[in-house]
Parts: structure tokens; C-alpha cells; sequence
């Protein structure tokens, strides 16, 4: 047998076998959990903004003291505002920032587009102007624009369509060109490994415990290397109050939002005109997004600072959230921090 595909081989069967396994240890949590109660925080606002006749969820979370500052946190492909965890939110709020959180389109307490079509799609331009809305919607002028993985994208977007709007731009785990011929995105071996477990549970048994499954195995391979893993416990229990108390999850989100950011195509050309203080945040390990694509449209911002954490990977973990909160908080009030 060739070399190279006896390697090739190995490597698939060891993936295989780690997948599987990851499963099993999964399946057993989820019964022992029995979906315990989880206990979120709870906003001091909530309700909906309007895009023409699309229906926009938001929450808002306000500081104690005085308001010095309102943020808008933008999740990542087809994620809900929980996404974003208490702790981050909390971090933020503790320093008098007002945190203002939404549901993108299609998924969530948003209306799901039920309607799609691939030759009428939306576009990220749109998704741009779902966040303006809810901006709107609570009479805030302005606001720090915070983006992760898709939300980056928008995020960017959003400082380009609306400058007097945005005071500052944090572009987390994200990209200029997603799909840059330059650069790659995602790996061949990451490529057949998604498809496989997106074909299990596609064509598998519609349940409860098979849902949670396949989204606990999905995040499991944005994981970086570093000394950190999922907590599986709490990410089960937020899986299961999503779909019990939050209307679950729109199955097709993550086309209709994969083919938004298709559709948007390249903005780093555009990016040279963002002169307003930006913060570019990267896992050395992402294995969704390469940090390539952070080189790459850090160097097109003006003056913007970077934050690339070793072992962090396509995710947003407890380990590393003190040190991303630290940097954007010195963002957004302007304290001089080294460039690293």
C-alpha cells in the first residue's frame, strides 16, 4: 500500500475512533446530568426589534452604578445570545458597561426564515443592519461593536456602514475573507470530519439526547491544545434549556448563515478606512478559522492592537475569558496596553 495512504488511513481511523468515544462519554453525561436546572442571568430588559418585517430578540444587562459605556455582542454562526456566557457578560457589566445582546436572524427567539431561497439569500449586509436596529430600537447612539467568528465579520461591517455609531471594533476568532484563495480557512481533514458527524446525526434518530450530541461533539472540534476542555455539564444544561425554554435551534441557521458570509464575500479592502481603536483577538490553534486570516486583516486596520492566546482555539473558553475581558476593556476606555 502506498505510504501516504496508509497514513492517510490511520489518521482517519484514530479520528473515528476519538469521535466515537467522545460520544459514548457524552451520551453517559447527559443521563446522568438528568438536565439539571441551569441559572442564568437575567437581563433588565428584553424584547424585540424590527429589520422591515423581520423580528429581532434582544436582552440588555445594566450595571448597578452609572453607565459609562454600552456594548453589543455579536455571536457566531448560527449560535443564540448564549453564545455569549454569564461570566462574560458579568466582566463587562462590572465595569459600568451596559452589554446588549441579540438573536441573529434565523435562529433562536429571532424570526426563522423559513421562506429561503439560495438565489434570494440574505447577506451579511443585512445581518449588519439587524444589529443597527436594535441599536435603534433601545436609543443608543452610540456603542463598542463586539463580534466573534461570524459576528467579527459583521462587526467589521458594522464600523464600516456606521462610523459615527461604533466608538470601537473587537473582531473575535474571525476573518476578512472566510474563503481567501490565499489562505486556508479549514482543513481537509477538519472538512471530512465535520461532514461525517453533520451526515450521522442528519440521516440518524430526531431526539433530545442525539441533539444535544452532535452540538457537544461539533464544539468539541474547535477546541485548541491548550490546557483547557469543554465543561460538558454546563454546556449540556445550556443545550438543553435552548431548546426547552428558548425554541430550540433552527436546523438550517448554519446554511442560511454559511451563505450569507459567501454571499458578503471580501472586506478587506475596505478595512484600511476603520480608523477608530480595534481589537483583533485569535487562537493560535483555531482550527476553524486559521490565525492567518488575523495576520492578514489586523495588518489592513489601522493602528489596531492583537491579542493572539496560545492553545486558545474557535472558542470562547472560561480559562482565557479574564485576559480577553482585560484587553477590551482597556479598549474601550482607551488604556494604552503593549500590542501582543
Amino acid at each position: 500500500m502506498n505510504t501516504v495512504l496508509f497514513i492517510t488511513l490511520i489518521t482517519l481511523l484514530l479520528m473515528f475512533y476519538k469521535s466515537n468515544e467522545f460520544e459514548l462519554i457524552v451520551e453517559d453525561l447527559i443521563r446522568k446530568t438528568k438536565f439539571d436546572p441551569i441559572k442564568l442571568k437575567s437581563p433588565q430588559k428584553s424584547g424585540y426589534a424590527f429589520n422591515g418585517n423581520v423580528k429581532l430578540f434582544y436582552e440588555v444587562f445594566e450595571p448597578l452604578e452609572e453607565i459609562k459605556a454600552s456594548a453589543i455582542l455579536i455571536s457566531r454562526n448560527s449560535n443564540t445570545i448564549l453564545f455569549w456566557p454569564d461570566r462574560f457578560i458579568d466582566g463587562l457589566i462590572s465595569k459600568n458597561i451596559r452589554v446588549i445582546r441579540f438573536d441573529h436572524r434565523g435562529i433562536g427567539f429571532s424570526d426563522w426564515i423559513n421562506n429561503w431561497k439560495n438565489k434570494t439569500a440574505y447577506a451579511l449586509e443585512d445581518m449588519v443592519y439587524d444589529t443597527m436596529e436594535v441599536l435603534k430600537k433601545l436609543k443608543i447612539n452610540q456603542a463598542h461593536i463586539i463580534g466573534a467568528s461570524m459576528g467579527g465579520m459583521i462587526a467589521q461591517r458594522f464600523v464600516l456602514e456606521f462610523p459615527k455609531v461604533a466608538l470601537s471594533l473587537t473582531s473575535i476568532m474571525s476573518s476578512g475573507y472566510f474563503y481567501d484563495p490565499q489562505l486556508t480557512a479549514v482543513s481537509s481533514s477538519m472538512k471530512k470530519r465535520f461532514s461525517r458527524i453533520l451526515y450521522k446525526y442528519k440521516f440518524g434518530k430526531k431526539n433530545l439526547v442525539n441533539f444535544i450530541k452532535m452540538h457537544l461533539v461539533f464544539n468539541q472540534l474547535w477546541t485548541g491544545n491548550g490546557s483547557y476542555g469543554l465543561n460538558l455539564k454546563e454546556d449540556i444544561q445550556l443545550l438543553n434549556y435552548e431548546i426547552k425554554n428558548r425554541n430550540g435551534m433552527h436546523q438550517n441557521s448554519f446554511l442560511q448563515h454559511t451563505t450569507a458570509i459567501k454571499k458578503s464575500g471580501s472586506v478587506l479592502d475596505r478595512l484600511k478606512h476603520i480608523n477608530i481603536p480595534s481589537l483583533i483577538i485569535h487562537g493560535t490553534d483555531d482550527a476553524l478559522i486559521s490565525i492567518k486570516h488575523a495576520h492578514k486583516y489586523a495588518a489592513q486596520i489601522k493602528n489596531s492592537k492583537t491579542l493572539f492566546i496560545s492553545g486558545m482555539g474557535h472558542d470562547l473558553p472560561q480559562k482565557y475569558t479574564p485576559q480577553i475581558l482585560n484587553h477590551i476593556i482597556n479598549l474601550i476606555y482607551g488604556i494604552k496596553t503593549s500590542n501582543n
